[in-house]
């Protein structure tokens, strides 16, 4: 690239100094034969500064067209490698907390297994409840990054009322704002597992979570972010 811009140069030097003996021999009777050659050669060199430096130019606008498309590749690698780290993520919280309320129901209603008096009894809810509070934990810094990677809609991250979400959901037209109000609505669903298992009653809440589980799972593994959609067209 800098080669081309130096022959470009050059040329443009020496047709400049052809040019300037061209026209110091224009105006005499004599010497036509170095006239002639004199405005040959400038002709010449012109063309050939003409093109060194048209191929200097066509060579930068494809260079950076090239940088251009290998920086939104780029991009989007990342943006997919990103969205594959939350999809495992959003499953191992799942799996997780799922274990967590198939031991604690067995637990629960087999007795002859587990002595709810006992300290063993005891212990397995108390680190059950440690291992909730820290899936919820993961789920909150999960949802943020889904929220940012997907361009949702951010609003209030605090507590919501669960009728209220499931309204808001049944309202919303649109997959991203569903996927919102799903990702709100999971996490209350998660909570209130913990707060069951925190008072020795039944988790009920079985069907509703594995519904905006299984919805956000198929939106989180089909849907690109507006992002990613900008970089590729």
């Amino acid at each position: 690239m800098r080669s081309l811009y130096v022959v470009g140069a050059i040329g443009l030097l020496l047709s400049i100094a052809t040019a300037f003996l061209y026209l110091s021999f224009a105006g005499t009777s004599s010497q036509s034969a170095t006239v002639f050659v004199a405005g040959e050669t400038f002709k010449a060199l012109l063309t050939f500064t003409l093109v060194a430096l048209g191929g200097a130019l066509i060579k930068r606008a494809i260079d950076a067209s090239l940088d251009e498309q290998r920086a939104h590749r780029s991009l989007a690698e990342q943006s997919k490698e990103r969205q594959t780290s939350i999809i495992k993520e959003f499953v191992e919280v799942f799996s997780q907390f799922y274990s967590v309320r198939k031991l604690y129901e067995s637990a629960r209603r087999h007795p002859q297994m587990y002595d709810q008096r006992s300290k063993e009894y005891a212990l397995l809810i108390k680190d059950l409840l440690k291992k909730s509070v820290d899936l919820e934990g993961r789920y909150g810094a999960l949802k943020i990054l889904a929220i940012n990677h997907f361009g949702l809609l951010g609003g209030n991250l605090s507590t919501k009322n669960i009728n209220e979400l499931e309204k808001c959901l049944e309202d919303e037209a649109s997959s991203f704002g569903q996927a919102r109000y799903r990702l709100d609505l999971l996490g209350e669903l998660y909570d209130d597992w913990r707060h069951a298992l925190r008072d020795g009653q039944e988790i009920k809440m079985g069907d509703k979570v594995w519904e905006n589980y299984e919805a956000l799972l198929k939106f989180l593994v089909e849907t690109e972010p507006p992002e990613r959609k900008r970089t590729t067209t």
